[in-house]
């Protein structure tokens, strides 16, 4: 398969070499060798000593851009590595957080986002040189290096999307360059049993949220839909209409794309072996998703957007291949056109709005400008 080709391909240190801009296909397997993921533990005290992170990174021998992940609802890092190996293989570093989900229902929202935070700062501080010794001291290649300072975003799915957009709110002083949101739910659980929301319920585009980081909302069709069960269950949606999607996207005052995979479920993302469970019982699933090829498609359609927008949104670095910003954007402004091969039907584009930046408020003085050569599109979302 092609998230197997991801895995055991690709050669050590070898360079891209100019690209022709209509054949660069981020669908396709990167040029690096991903091996076995590393777990370990980032953080020597504080609240997050104890916690781990899963780490997949490709087989290089030059500083890595860092692309923390945050899980959904009771989730692992595990559970997404077949999307993670194909984001690294097109040479990033993922670095999957995992929380217990023990305390996070405990203690909230808000909470989780502030221990997201907590890792997010193990993993940056001392340039991430501290990161990378224990990296290779858990068993990862001896000569991995990251570039947290420069070559730093965020990506996340579901309730880990309200984390990523606390942080990015609230919290801020890191150096994120790009947020990818999948399927973000405000809140931490679908039932809306915690009330930690980050923004009022429903769609309050005069209502803004605090940053000017570029957002990437990539949302499935069906994950507003609950799962088919008897309706006196009241068995909730995963991503509720009034907790994900536009409810996010009109609040975003950034540079923000919204792509639409309108055939798949909340949870069609998930390694195979997990979607079954989930997508029957937990998440309504989608039409698309119906086959394994389908849901590989999925996966492999969601990483290459991932890839695209982080080589357009962090500076120039060995392992890009040589293509101006305009031709990774094309692949978020104009998806239907480049996921055509897929055979996914229904995606629909819209975005981005003309601002740059890359830092929440409390970070002013560290803001750098992102030369984005971007016209004003429609923010609102069109079917193609």
């Amino acid at each position: 398969s092609l998230a197997l080709a991801g895995l055991f391909g690709g050669i050590r240190g070898e360079l891209p070499t100019a690209q022709d801009p209509a054949t660069w296909d981020p669908r396709q397997p990167g040029p690096f060798a991903v091996p076995k993921p590393v777990r370990f533990r980032p953080c020597s005290s504080g609240r997050a000593e104890t916690w781990s992170v899963l780490v997949q990174v490709p087989d290089v021998e030059w500083n890595l851009p860092v692309l923390a992940w945050v899980n959904g609802f009771s989730a692992t890092a595990e559970m997404y590595s077949l999307f993670h190996s194909h984001i690294a293989s097109h040479g990033f570093a993922v670095v999957g957080l995992d929380i217990p989900q023990t305390r996070t229902t405990v203690e909230g929202a808000d909470a989780r986002a502030e221990d997201v935070a907590a890792l997010v700062q193990c993993i940056t501080q001392n340039g991430g040189a501290d990161f990378a010794a224990k990296f290779r001291a858990a068993g990862g290649d001896a000569k991995a290096s990251f570039d947290v300072a420069e070559q730093f975003g965020l990506i996340a799915h579901s309730a880990g999307g309200h984390a990523a957009l606390h942080m990015l709110d609230r919290i801020g002083c890191f150096r994120a360059r790009f947020a990818a949101l999948l399927d973000p739910v405000d809140g931490l659980d679908p039932f809306g049993l915690e009330k930690g929301f980050l923004l009022p319920v429903g769609v309050h585009p005069e209502v803004k949220l605090n940053f000017t980081t570029p957002v990437a909302l990539i949302i499935s069709g069906h994950a507003s839909e609950a799962p088919h069960y008897p309706k006196a269950l009241r068995w909730p949606a995963c991503a509720p209409a009034d907790r994900a999607g536009m409810h996010w996207y009109a609040s975003l005052d950034s540079p923000k794309w919204l792509v639409n995979f309108s055939d798949f479920g909340h949870a069609d993302l998930l390694n195979e072996a997990i979607p079954h469970v989930f997508s029957d019982h937990i998440c309504a699933s989608g039409p698309g998703a119906s086959t394994s090829a389908g849901r590989e498609a999925y996966r492999i359609g969601l990483a290459a957007i991932v890839v695209a927008l982080g080589q357009a949104m962090l500076p120039s670095v060995p392992q890009a291949p040589k293509l101006a910003q305009a031709d990774f954007l094309r692949w978020l402004e104009q998806p239907a056109t480049a996921l055509a091969r897929l055979n996914i039907s229904g995606v629909s584009a819209a975005g981005p709005a003309p601002v740059a930046g890359v830092c929440s408020r409390c970070c002013t003085a560290a803001t750098a400008t992102v030369g984005l050569p971007w016209s004003d599109i429609s923010t609102n979302a069109f079917m193609v």
